[in-house]
């Protein structure tokens, strides 16, 4: 998923995945002391070599952890690329947050951004109107 907000990159609680953080950070510390920890050549290779891998995500996670993580009870809305009318939803968004929340310029700059990237993408690949998955017979469609 690409997200906006490059904070927010990850749509869920960091303590998530608070082991795999935690292997990581270990992992790039042995491979950093591995000859006096008595790491062997090949395993410190291995790791090494897993560790760059996987550095450009766990390696931002483990130095700028999210400050405020999106509670696991907290209602998320994603607009996807394919969505024909997701760019305008962005665009009327970023358009409140500026004139309704004290001119914050930055953000509505990103969102309106993320818009003109939306398009470039559909342009490429298609977009439709938004749908929901089947309903099974007895589950009652959502009113609105």
């Amino acid at each position: 998923m690409k997200h906006a907000r490059p904070d927010y990159q990850r749509i869920q609680d960091p303590a998530a995945n608070a082991a795999l953080l935690k292997a990581f950070d270990d992992a790039m510390n042995l491979v950093a002391h591995g000859p006096e920890r008595g790491l062997n050549h090949e395993h410190s290779r291995v790791l090494s070599s897993l560790c760059r891998a996987l550095h450009p995500t766990l390696g931002e996670l483990v130095r700028n952890p999210v400050t405020s993580p999106i509670d696991d009870d907290e209602p998320v809305f994603v607009l996807r690329g394919k969505d024909k009318h997701a760019p305008d939803t962005i665009r009327k968004w970023a358009e409140f947050v500026y004139r309704r929340g004290n001119g914050n310029r930055d953000m509505s700059s990103m969102a309106m951004d993320h818009a003109d990237a939306m398009e470039r993408w559909q342009r490429d690949h298609g977009c439709k109107e938004p749908d929901l998955p089947e309903q099974p017979q007895n589950q009652p469609q959502m009113a609105l």
